[in-house]
């Protein structure tokens, strides 16, 4: 004896209407025979006709049959001129039937018998609940039915389908700027491996893990990322040492207008002001070549630093270092003559003072970030750290291309 198909098998059964040539009812005991299921259940209508098809079938494979519950063989569709009951009923089989696969196995819908809503209703309800395998039962027509005998199986993988839905759903993640997401979209299935790794490298990048991103972009390569790697590079060099980078500072305020993209607008201003601090650390190195932890003795022998400024200084030694605020080193910069830190301390830097106190809030408090807020503090930050000449931040990409497959 031949053991069964590791199949599970779901049939819609119509009312068995038939031409002169054509029995339904055999037709529909043959596909089960053709299929030859672990277990299958048969999905009627409330018609008597079309429980007399499925008792029918039931009594021929009663082996392998799956009654519905112990007083009810089958879910009955009971509206099957109705496209959305029809869909409902064969998704509630469908949820039902899949807890109930075996490690190996498929879940199989065969939604030819009925009316066309019970055929396009169990479709459609087949691919919404991800099921990769549509088999219809075709064979040669009289009076616009399948002629008994002549049966056999057409067999429909949604595979493709699936992909197709999830590479659009995730060109608009992508388009926004949502990578992670879109990168679980793009690697279900392994169908587009190259684009879920430049997703999850832009991703990780946004983190400002350029590390990872750099390791993410060696996986697979795209050549979206081409233009970008010599960038990325210099990224994961530069924030690797001890003092600030303008590539660094750069990306920091691209990233910031990333994050108001996606309407992350409390992260926006707090990767805004995070740009902000390594600008003024950058200006005071370029200036005095000296970088964080600041060597107390060298910090303080400085011949701008004056009382009462160098005493305040002094006060945030600890042990042979010096740490200090966002507001002490900007006054520190404009007694060295920056711009930078003349601008930060002003009237003109009240933008910017504003930014850093609700980075501030957010940090101890709880507090929302408007759209304005957030570019308003981008935009007075970019502004107050123009004179460092900072190079020009990459573009991300916005667009994926279509693959050949799907075109």
């Amino acid at each position: 004896m031949t053991m069964p198909n590791p199949v599970l098998l779901i049939l819609t059964v119509g009312t068995g209407t038939a031409g002169r040539d054509s029995f339904i009812a055999e037709g529909l005991r043959k596909t089960v025979e053709l299929i030859d299921p672990r277990r299958y259940w048969l999905v009627p209508s409330d018609s008597p006709l079309s429980i007399d098809v499925a008792d029918f079938i039931r009594e021929h494979f009663s082996e392998n049959f799956a009654p519905w519950s112990d007083t009810e063989p089958y879910h009955r569709i009971g509206e099957p001129d109705l496209l959305l009951d029809c869909r409902s009923a064969v998704r509630r089989v469908i949820e039902r039937v899949r807890g109930e696969l075996a490690k190996g196995e498929r879940l199989i819908v065969n939604p030819t018998s009925g009316t066309k809503q019970m055929s396009a209703g169990a479709t459609i309800a087949a691919l919404d609940e991800g099921v990769g395998e549509l088999v219809f039962t075709v064979g040669e027509r009289a009076d616009g039915v399948v002629k008994t005998g002549t049966e056999r199986l057409e067999t429909f993988d949604a595979s493709g389908y699936f992909a197709e839905k999830n590479f659009a759903a995730a060109c608009d993640l992508f388009r926004i700027g949502a990578f992670e997401p879109a990168a679980s979209l793009l690697a279900s299935g392994n169908r587009f491996p190259a684009d879920a790794s430049l997703c999850r490298c832009l991703h990780e990048w946004e983190r400002l893990d350029y590390q990872a991103a750099l390791e993410r972009a060696k996986d697979t390569p795209h050549p979206l990322l081409e233009p970008l790697l010599p960038t990325l590079r210099r990224l994961v060099d530069e924030s690797s040492k001890p003092w600030p980078s303008a590539h660094v500072v750069a990306d920091l305020l691209r990233s910031a207008r990333h994050l108001v993209v996606i309407r992350d607008f409390e992260s926006a201003v707090s990767r805004a002001c995070k740009g902000l601090e390594m600008g003024l650390r950058l200006d005071f190195n370029r200036r005095t070549k000296l970088h964080e932890p600041y060597p107390a003795d060298r910090f303080l022998a400085l011949p701008e630093l004056k009382e009462p400024l160098r005493s305040r200084v002094a006060a945030k030694q600890r042990g042979r270092a010096l740490f200090i605020g966002q507001r002490d080193l900007a006054e520190v910069l404009a007694v060295l003559g920056s711009q930078l830190g003349a601008g930060y301390i002003g009237n003109a830097g009240e933008g910017v003072r504003r930014a850093v106190e609700i980075r501030n809030i957010l940090t101890h408090q709880l507090r929302s970030v408007t759209l304005d807020e957030a570019q308003q503090a981008i935009s007075n930050i970019s502004v107050l750290l123009q004179p460092l000449n900072l190079p020009a931040p990459v573009a991300f990409p916005r667009e994926l291309s279509i693959p050949t497959s799907l075109q």
